[in-house]
């Protein structure tokens, strides 16, 4: 390896490396609202658009956001401006057309000046794996992972969400069952 200092980064070393990171890069004018991706075929892999399409990624992941993540996501990026820090932001969107799990986003940018201007510099990958597995360490938190009922934790607060309740006039009953020696059969 030379110990020469490489002077920049080509554009064929930064469409890999967005590839193989499973990112997507863009820069974004306020004025005259168009996304500008650093490797459009990347950006729509990342978003999930079909080439049947006939949208640009940016558009595509717009239309499939919720209010509530669209909204929190303009909130982050408002912020970014007026403190003239970087943000971070995570959000879901829903899948065209399909019932199944929305796509999970997060999404680093900041605001820097081109030619004057202000431009929105970021970078978008999918996050839908890291959901994945924070729901499910939220579920084992409070389950049982072999019974998938609520553990002993969680049992003690839904007992006492009970009382609590039938302390206010609802009715409610509680069925314990205890097993001897169970933990002969766990092991």
């Amino acid at each position: 390896m030379s110990s020469k200092l490489m002077s920049s980064v080509g554009p064929e070393t930064m469409r890999v490396a967005l590839e193989a990171a499973q990112q997507a890069m863009f820069e974004f004018d306020p004025e005259t609202g168009h996304v500008v991706w650093a490797d459009v075929a990347q950006a729509d892999r990342v978003i999930g658009v079909e080439p049947s399409e006939q949208k640009s990624a940016y558009t595509a992941l717009m239309e499939r956001l919720p209010a509530d993540q669209a909204e929190a996501r303009l909130a982050a990026i408002g912020r970014s401006k007026d403190e003239a820090e970087s943000y971070r932001v995570e959000f879901r969107a829903n899948r065209k057309d399909t019932g199944e799990e929305p796509l999970w986003f997060e999404e680093r940018g900041t605001w820097v000046k081109v030619g004057g201007k202000d431009r929105l510099v970021g970078m978008l990958r999918r996050i839908d794996a890291q959901k994945q597995r924070e729901e499910k360490l939220s579920y084992l938190a409070g389950h049982d992972e072999m019974t998938g009922h609520l553990n002993r934790a969680r049992t003690k607060e839904a007992l006492n969400a009970a009382i609590a309740r039938a302390g206010e006039g609802d009715g409610s009953a509680f069925f314990l069952i205890g097993i001897d020696n169970v933990g002969g059969i766990n092991a």
